[in-house]
C-alpha cells in the first residue's frame, strides 16, 4: 500500500524552523502546558468557555479533545480557541467510525468489527478518508484512531466491535488503509490501545485490566499491528490502562517506562506518544492525580490526556484534575528532580507536528459520506452456508425496537409457530444484539426456538449485531451477518437474501476463535 507522509498534508501553517524557534522562545510554564489534552464541549454553558480561558492563560495547555456539539458548535469553538491561545492548539477527536460517534449531524459509518469482514481495502481507505474530511471540516488535527488491538476475547466488553478482528495481520492492514485514507485528507492518525486491549474481559474505564501472555505470545498478536504501523508510519501511538506482566508487571502500560521503551526503541517508534484519559479508573483508582502526572510524563508519553463527555467529569478535570498535574509536573522541573533537555526533546516533538498541520477547514459532502457506509454494508454482509429462499416463506423477529426491513420487504408472512409445517424457509432476524450484555442479550428461550424450527423447515438466520453471537447458533444451515443494527445493514442482508447482492464478506474471527 502507498504511505502517505505527514508532508504532504494540505498546506501547512508553519514551515521552516518555526518548532526551533518556538521551543526556545517558551518558558518552562509554557512548555510543561503544552504536554497536556484536554476536553471541550461545544454544548457547557459559559461557565465551560471561562474554564478554558484559564486554561490557555493560566495554564498554557496545547490540545484539547473535542466532545460533543453539532458541525457548527464545533467549528465556532475551535475556532475561538484558536483564535485565543497564543500558540496553535492539537485538536483531537474520538472518530473511531467517524464523528458521529461523539458529536451531533454526522452519519456514522461501520465500526472497525464490520469493516474487518471487508476484503476490499480500498473501501476502508475511502472511508478513512471520509472520516478525514469530517475531521478537517470543524479543524480537527489528530482521529485518534485506528483501534488496532487485536480482539482475541470474544467477551471483551469496551474493544469488541471497536476490534476489526481476531487476525493481527487482518487487523494491521486495515488500520493501515485507515490512517491513509485519513493522511489524504490532512488528517493525523493515532494507533490505540498499546501494547493491546483485545484479550481482556475488564474495561479500563471501570478497572485496570491484564494482559497475559509471555513475550513471545505477545509479539506474534497484540504487538503485531503496531509494529506494522509505526513502519508504516503512523502518526501517534495511544498507551492504554493495561497491567502487562510481561512487559511490567507493576506498572500500568500507560505510567511504564519499560512499556514506553519498548515502543520508542525496541519497535523503533518516532512520532508522539499520547495517553488514554487519565482520569479513568484503570489508573485513577491506584494513584493521586500528581502521581499519574507525573509517571506517565517520566515514563516517556508526550501527550497526557484527560477526556471525558459528562459534565461533572469534564469540570472536575478541568478545574482540580489539571491544575494538580499542571503544578505537580512544573514542580518537579522547578525542583531540578527532572532534567530540562527531556523535556525539551518531548516539547520539541509536539511543536513539530503542530509545524506541519493545516489550521484550515474543508468541506465534507454527507450525501457521498451516506453512500459510502451503503456500500460498506454491503461489502461486509457474509453468508454462511446457503441463503435460498423457497417459497411459501414466513418471517419471525426477535429485538426490533423499530420498523424491520426484512419483515417489512420480504413479502413474507409474519411467522406463526403452530403452522410452522406451512412453510419452506423461515427467516430469523436476530436484533438488539449488546456485547456487553449476558449472552449478548440473546435469550435461551430464542435460541431454544430457532434450533426448534430448524428441524422442521429451513431457516435462514440474520444476526444484525456481533459475530461472536455464533455461538448461539451452532449447526445451522445458513447464516447471514450484517454486523450492525441499523438500515443499511438490513438492506444489504435483504439484498442478498433477494439475489440482487452476490455476498462478499468473510468473518473477522480466526477458525480457532472462542464461538
Amino acid at each position: 500500500m502507498k504511505t502517505f507522509c505527514l508532508l504532504l498534508f494540505a498546506a501547512p501553517l508553519f514551515a521552516g524552523e518555526w518548532a526551533d524557534e518556538t521551543l526556545a522562545s517558551l518558558t518552562l510554564e509554557e512548555k510543561v502546558g503544552q504536554l497536556f489534552v484536554v476536553s471541550a464541549c461545544p454544548t457547557r454553558g459559559e461557565d465551560h468557555w471561562e474554564d478554558w480561558d484559564q486554561l490557555i492563560d493560566e495554564y498554557h495547555v496545547g490540545g484539547l479533545l473535542i466532545k460533543q456539539g453539532t458541525k457548527e458548535a464545533l467549528q465556532a469553538m475551535i475556532d475561538k480557541l484558536q483564535k485565543r491561545s497564543p500558540l496553535p492548539l492539537l485538536v483531537a477527536a474520538d472518530a473511531e467510525w467517524g464523528l458521529g460517534m461523539t458529536s451531533i449531524g454526522f452519519d456514522p459509518f461501520p465500526k472497525n468489527m464490520t469493516l474487518g469482514a471487508i476484503e476490499d481495502l480500498a473501501l476502508i481507505q475511502k472511508m478513512g478518508y471520509l472520516v478525514g474530511t469530517q475531521c478537517r471540516s470543524v479543524g480537527v488535527h489528530l482521529n485518534l484512531a485506528p483501534v488496532v488491538d487485536v480482539n482475541n476475547n470474544p467477551d471483551n466488553p469496551i474493544i469488541h466491535m471497536r476490534s476489526f478482528g481476531e487476525d493481527p495481520t487482518e487487523v494491521a492492514t486495515r488500520g493501515e488503509a485507515f490512517m491513509e485514507g485519513l493522511h489524504e485528507a490532512g488528517v493525523m492518525a493515532c494507533a490505540k490501545h498499546f501494547p493491546g486491549h483485545g484479550d481482556t474481559t475488564v474495561d479500563s474505564h471501570i478497572s485496570l485490566p491484564t494482559i497475559s501472555g509471555d513475550s513471545s505470545r505477545l509479539e506474534l498478536i497484540e504487538l503485531a499491528p503496531f509494529q506494522y504501523l509505526s513502519d508504516a508510519g503512523i502518526d501517534a501511538v495511544m498507551t492504554g490502562h493495561l497491567l502487562t506482566p510481561a512487559i511490567d508487571p507493576k506498572m500500568p502500560s500507560s505510567l511504564s517506562s519499560r512499556c514506553i521503551d519498548l515502543l520508542r526503541n525496541g519497535m523503533n517508534f518516532q512520532g508522539l506518544i499520547i495517553t488514554d484519559a487519565l482520569n479513568m479508573k484503570g489508573v485513577a483508582d491506584d494513584f493521586s492525580p500528581e502521581e499519574i502526572a507525573v509517571k506517565a510524563h517520566t515514563a516517556g508519553n508526550d501527550l497526557l490526556l484527560y477526556g471525558s463527555h459528562i459534565a461533572e467529569n469534564v469540570d472536575a478535570i478541568i478545574r482540580t484534575l489539571l491544575p494538580k498535574a499542571y503544578g505537580a509536573i512544573l514542580n518537579e522541573y522547578k525542583m531540578g528532580r527532572l532534567p530540562i533537555g527531556e523535556l525539551d526533546k518531548t516539547v520539541l516533538r509536539i511543536l513539530e507536528a503542530k509545524e506541519k498541520i493545516a489550521l484550515t477547514t474543508i468541506e465534507f459532502d454527507p450525501a457521498e459520506c451516506r453512500e459510502m457506509k451503503r456500500k460498506l454494508f454491503q461489502a461486509a454482509a457474509t453468508l454462511l452456508g446457503d441463503a435460498e429462499l423457497r417459497e411459501p416463506i414466513a418471517y419471525l423477529g426477535f429485538g426490533s425496537s423499530g420498523s424491520d426491513l426484512l419483515a417489512e420487504q420480504l413479502g413474507a408472512a409474519i411467522f406463526d409457530p403452530e403452522a410452522v409445517d406451512n412453510y419452506k424457509t423461515v427467516v430469523v432476524g436476530i436484533h438488539n444484539i449488546q456485547p456487553r450484555k449476558e449472552r449478548y442479550n440473546i435469550s435461551p428461550e430464542t435460541e431454544a426456538m430457532v434450533k426448534k424450527l430448524s428441524e422442521k423447515t429451513d431457516v435462514i438466520v440474520c444476526l444484525f449485531g456481533t459475530p461472536y453471537a455464533l455461538r448461539y447458533f451452532e449447526g445451522q444451515k445458513a447464516i447471514l451477518i450484517g454486523y450492525e443494527d441499523n438500515p443499511d445493514a438490513e438492506s444489504a442482508v435483504l439484498e442478498i437474501l433477494k439475489g440482487d447482492l452476490k455476498p462478499q464478506g468473510h468473518l473477522p474471527l480466526l477458525k480457532t476463535g472462542s464461538l
